[in-house]
């Protein structure tokens, strides 16, 4: 008995020892728990509390504390406001070794009626744990609720629902008056050939609301030659009572370059009405149709070469007096308006006492308000001769006026030579073309090409046979080659996911390392160093385990590269390397530079390790 009573009080000791263990484990895990609820905050705050019809208030909701990664609030039913734009923000911070993450998420919102407005609770679950914000007062002045706007009319425009609102849906967009059009614009319908046609398109969008990511398309000119002209800056513009942006998209002017009916066609632009939810539209100018009338034949001057504008003429040489044998440079410039590209070489007059060798030209396009003109330069050697006063000139160009509808003819006055007989050797021959001197440099009339051949051999080998033809035929072969082996490199980045994440990935890694590396030589933050140095190792990673680089963090990659039978010194050394990487800019001792060039050697180490793994 007295054995078998000592048994049970044994026994009774431990089952209560057991409860009072299991109760102290349950305390102190609601402990835990309390101070991790006590550790997050949730707040709502709004820039304003008094605002207009016209105005827009931004409504912050902030999030902070342990556990609170990736959690997001939800916004109330706001039937007194439109959301027009969201945009988030986040901090990570290291306070006696614990993480603390703040979170802020902005909305921009746009009342819809007057009067005294509320702004909900917003609430926020972390771990189960529900939070609430306090309802915020604002205060809309203005009467009335505006109702969505339908299409402006001219006489009757209608009202938007806000500044800088999203455009509602559900409307036509696409002509003059609307929400957002485009216009093209010509100063003039009916031109001759080579006669200007200054185009102007220009995208209007109401100034109460809002597009973004837009994008032009410009049309098809197809029978015209172009040149940009200079673009004004956006401008409001009031259209049927309706206030615009005005926003330049191309100015160009456009030669015909053949008599008929030409078409201009029409021009896109492409934009969304919301930066979040992407609602895309799409607005198109009307096509514009140009009568192009050919130049008169009445009165077309001999030589006319089509050059159409109003042009001037200057002529000079580099000298006056001169010996036969001699040679003279004359320049010739064209200035004015209209294509100058067109204005052909200008006639010289009698050229009987000179000979002439071969010509140079260049030319300069400029603008002078809306007219495209420019500078044309001609450059003639000549030589006279024979000895005298000789005249050059004068120097003409023909050229058809668009403005008089008439041929006019620019000129340069003549150019007067006083020209004296050169020594005898320095006379011209009328066969070669050279001068006797320039023969006695040559040694004989005729110049041999080998003259220090000691014999020449008759290679009487087809050309087929010689070895130079034959490699010269394997050359488009090859070429076929290369570029065979290329277009399947780019047919399998195209369709190969897996490999086009592996192989951009390895080229993305390389630069963020080596922009790591020169924020570390420069004296850089260590914010801007690690940033690239954890870009440049979740490029490398995904790459090889063909995930996004968004998907790579020191959590949850060691996990795959087990999977995948990775060695598990690598994994580690990949893991040290990614939580270096992410968490190294808020330690303090992270932004020395040893750590920072021990954290670089690190990384490429692991680079180099991935790339020589089978993973």
């Amino acid at each position: 008995m007295h054995g078998q009573s000592r048994g049970f009080s044994r026994g009774g000791t431990c089952a209560r020892l057991g409860r009072r263990l299991a109760a102290l484990a349950l305390a102190l895990v609601a402990f835990s728990a309390a101070v991790a609820v006590a550790q997050v905050t949730f707040e709502a705050a709004v820039d304003r509390t008094q605002v207009t019809m016209n105005d827009q208030l931004t409504l912050t909701l902030s999030v902070s504390g342990a556990g609170v990664r990736g959690a997001e609030p939800q916004l109330p039913s706001l039937s007194g406001f439109s959301v027009a734009g969201r945009a988030s923000s986040q901090q990570i911070s290291f306070v006696n070794g614990r993480v603390s993450t703040n979170l802020q998420y902005s909305y921009t919102l746009v009342p819809t009626r007057a009067g005294k407005q509320a702004i909900p609770a917003a609430t926020l679950n972390v771990n189960g744990q529900v939070y609430r914000t306090k309802p915020i007062a604002v205060t809309v002045a203005g009467g009335g609720t505006t109702q969505p706007r339908q299409p402006a009319q001219p006489s009757q425009p209608s009202q938007p629902a806000g500044p800088a609102a999203p455009m509602p849906p559900g409307h036509s967009e696409d002509t003059e008056g609307g929400y957002v059009f485009v216009k093209a614009a010509v100063d003039k319908t009916q031109v001759y050939v080579n006669e200007q046609v200054t185009l102007d398109i220009a995208a209007h969008r109401d100034s109460r609301f809002a597009w973004s990511r837009a994008q032009f398309s410009q049309p098809e000119t197809t029978g015209f030659v172009g040149y940009d002209l200079p673009k004004p800056d956006p401008a409001a513009e009031t259209l049927n009572g309706v206030e615009y942006v005005r926003v330049p998209c191309m100015r160009q002017a456009l030669f015909p370059a053949a008599a008929g009916k030409l078409t201009i066609g029409a021009s896109t632009l492409q934009f969304t009405t919301d930066f979040f939810n992407a609602d895309a539209r799409q607005v198109s100018s009307k096509p514009l149709t140009i009568t192009v009338l050919p130049l008169p034949e009445a009165g077309k001057p001999a030589g006319f070469g089509g050059a159409v504008g109003q042009f001037h003429l200057e002529a000079s040489a580099d000298k006056t007096a001169l010996q036969t044998g001699q040679t003279v440079t004359l320049k010739v410039t064209v200035t004015g308006t209209g294509n100058i590209a067109t204005a052909t070489e200008p006639s010289l007059g009698d050229l009987a006492k000179f000979k002439q060798f071969n010509s140079n030209q260049s030319e300069q396009t400029s603008t002078q308000g809306l007219k495209l003109g420019g500078t044309k330069e001609f450059e003639f050697v000549l030589m006279p001769v024979e000895p005298g006063r000789l005249a050059l000139g004068p120097v003409t160009l023909a050229y058809f006026d668009p403005t008089t509808k008439t041929y006019c003819t620019a000129k340069a006055e003549p150019i007067a030579f006083e020209v004296t007989q050169g020594a005898a050797d320095q006379s011209v021959d009328s066969v070669t073309g050279f001068t006797k001197d320039e023969i006695r440099l040559l040694k004989k009339d005729i110049n041999y090409i080998r003259p220090d051949a000691k014999r020449l051999a008759d290679d009487g080998r087809v050309l087929y046979r010689r070895p130079g033809f034959l490699l010269l035929n394997l050359l488009p072969l090859l070429g076929l080659g290369g570029a065979s082996l290329y277009r399947r490199q780019q047919l399998r980045l195209a369709n190969d996911a897996e490999y086009q994440r592996k192989r951009r990935g390895r080229e993305t890694a390389a630069k963020s390392l080596g922009e790591a590396e020169q924020c570390l030589r420069r004296g850089r933050s260590a914010a801007e160093f690690y940033a690239a140095l954890s870009k440049g190792l979740r490029e490398l990673v995904g790459a090889r385990l063909n995930l996004p680089p968004s998907a790579v963090s020191a959590d949850t990659t060691p996990t795959e590269l087990r999977a995948r039978g990775a060695d598990a010194a690598l994994v580690a050394r990949v893991e040290a390397s990614l939580r270096q990487s992410e968490l190294g800019r808020f330690t303090p001792s992270g932004g020395e530079p040893t750590a920072m060039e021990q954290a670089l050697a690190a990384a490429r180490q692991c680079v180099s390790e991935l790339e020589r793994a089978e993973v």
